[in-house]
């Protein structure tokens, strides 16, 4: 579904948002913006939605590309989809209201999510960190070879944005159910939540593989749960990076008690 053809449908979305924001819109905005294209998605198109689908940075793109269609810029002749280039010249005609999500009620509603969603999206937070250092550690936990292997396969992992795309999907209502239906709301997730947090804190006892595990078995519950609702494909990538981490530590381990 990501290298999908735009609709015209799609492109007056575009040409309405960009009217309004212009070419260098908010981030909270350009998640409403594509909501709304989500939303028409399930309308004009039977069948599951792909993650990747209008990516934030393809609609920067998109709406750059329309700035210089309504500038009348001569590379917006030559680069912007004639589609596109179409709905800019129909732009006000009188044309049957659809029901488009407001951009800015999404921005308030990105500030309102459910405490559920909002607390999924900082653990993400806490364990990209964590992740990040236990890399830029792992040389004194773990063999050189294996740090070194870890080491890359969080640079692929950085690439592949798994931790932005899983934050920006909690953004979306719709996974609100998902969350609910794989235990992660109410006093299930407070009580995964807080045994993770707590867990952190042994790390400030220095960071050593026994400090370090505790938030490791934690977030492993946490991102189960999360990985099993079918919005979250993404997450399976992130909790493989950790297992391999915690592979190789437990192994450096093992050899040094022998």
């Amino acid at each position: 579904m990501a290298g999908v053809r735009w609709s015209a449908n799609e492109y007056d979305l575009l040409v309405s948002f960009y009217e309004r924001y212009g070419a260098h819109p908010s981030w909270p905005t350009i998640l409403g913006l594509r909501n709304s294209l989500l939303r028409l998605a399930s309308e004009e198109r039977p069948g599951p939605i792909d993650e990747h689908f209008r990516s934030p940075d393809s609609l920067r793109t998109r709406l750059y590309l329309l700035r210089l269609v309504a500038e009348e810029d001569p590379r917006g002749l030559r680069d912007a989809p004639r589609a596109m280039r179409e709905a800019w010249q129909r732009r006000g005609e009188t044309r049957e209201p659809r029901p488009f999500v407001e951009f800015e009620r999404f921005e308030g509603e990105v500030e309102s999510r459910t405490a559920a969603r909002r607390e999924l999206g900082i653990f993400l937070s806490e364990l990209e960190t964590l992740l990040g250092e236990f890399v830029q550690r792992a040389p004194s936990l773990m063999s050189a070879t294996n740090a070194d292997n870890f080491r890359a396969a969080w640079a692929e992992l950085g690439q592949g944005r798994n931790f932005e795309l899983a934050r920006e999907t909690l953004l979306l209502p719709a996974v609100e159910e998902e969350i609910v239906e794989v235990g992660l709301a109410g006093a299930q997730l407070r009580a995964k939540w807080e045994g993770f947090r707590n867990a952190l804190k042994r790390l400030s006892e220095g960071w050593t593989w026994a400090s370090l595990r505790p938030s490791l078995r934690w977030a492993n519950i946490l991102l189960g749960s999360l990985g099993s609702g079918p919005s979250f494909g993404m997450i399976d990538a992130i909790r493989e990076l950790k297992e391999l981490g915690e592979a190789s530590a437990e192994e450096a381990d093992e050899e040094s008690s022998r």
